[in-house]
C-alpha cells in the first residue's frame, strides 16, 4: 500500500496478473513480475516500483495520483488508462516516442527466441 500524500518522485507500475491473460511478459516463457520489478527498481532514477493485478492500472493511478503519467506513443490510438483522472487533478499525460528496435515488445521477443 502506498502511503497517502507521500511524495514519490518516480514510481513505475508493473502488471502482475497471472492466469488466462498473460500479457506481454507473462506465460511460462515470460519474465516473472517480481523479476521485472527488480530490474526496474535497480534503475537509479526509479524511486518505487509497485505492481497491479487488475486488468488496467486505473485503481493504482487513482491511489498514487501522479502529477505526470507517461506511456509509449503507441497508446495514443488506444487511449491512456487514467489520463482523464490525472488531467482532472491538474496533472499531465506524456506520450513518449517509440524508438525502433528498442521496444519492450521487441525485447520480450528476443528473450523468447533464445
Amino acid at each position: 500500500r502506498i502511503p497517502a500524500c507521500a511524495p514519490i518522485p518516480f514510481c513505475v507500475s508493473v502488471e502482475c496478473r497471472g492466469g488466462g491473460k498473460a500479457g506481454l511478459w507473462g506465460g511460462s516463457s515470460g519474465i516473472a513480475p517480481g523479476d521485472r520489478a527488480e530490474v526496474l527498481a535497480g534503475l537509479g532514477c526509479v524511486d518505487l516500483v509497485v505492481s497491479f493485478a487488475e486488468d488496467t492500472p486505473e485503481d493504482l493511478i487513482r491511489e498514487v495520483c501522479p502529477q505526470v503519467l507517461v506511456k509509449g506513443g503507441d497508446w495514443k490510438e488506444k487511449g491512456v488508462v487514467g489520463a482523464d483522472f490525472v488531467e482532472a487533478q491538474g496533472g499531465t499525460v506524456k506520450l513518449v516516442d517509440i524508438v525502433p528496435g528498442r521496444s519492450t515488445t521487441g525485447l520480450a521477443e528476443k528473450i523468447r527466441e533464445r
